[in-house]
């Protein structure tokens, strides 16, 4: 059960984490919006895999983060009205194009996986 509570815990933190870096980068514009915003997407989800015990759950915290981070920097950054229709729209695109940012996080929660385990 204390495993359970834990990996719990430890989601909350990456999807509050995950939430919090998509609206720097989409809000505020961290790194002026540009596509070097992936540089500290990258470093926090290989960080996020080091949260995992096992290497299932490495993959999944570092996949998790990657895709709410990606999806949450494509909704602080739309500046469109918000009608339902384009807020469907929205959700829809960004959940579509997040899917990279998902396979990407399985890569590096991979790669995390596999440098905590040569140190």
């Amino acid at each position: 059960m204390k495993i359970v509570q834990s990996l719990r815990s430890r989601m909350l933190i990456i999807i509050v984490a995950a939430i919090g870096m998509g609206f720097v980068s989409g809000r505020l514009l961290l790194l002026g919006g540009s596509a070097m915003n992936v540089l500290p997407w990258g470093v926090l989800t290989i960080a996020a895999s080091f949260l995992g015990p096992t290497k299932r759950q490495a993959v999944k915290l570092s996949s998790v983060f990657a895709f709410l981070v990606s999806f949450s920097f494509l909704w602080f950054n739309n500046t469109d009205s918000k009608t339902l229709s384009s807020t469907l729209t929205l959700v829809a695109l960004a959940a579509f194009a997040s899917l990279f940012g998902l396979m990407c996080g399985a890569l590096l929660g991979w790669l995390g996986w596999k440098i905590r385990h040569l140190f």
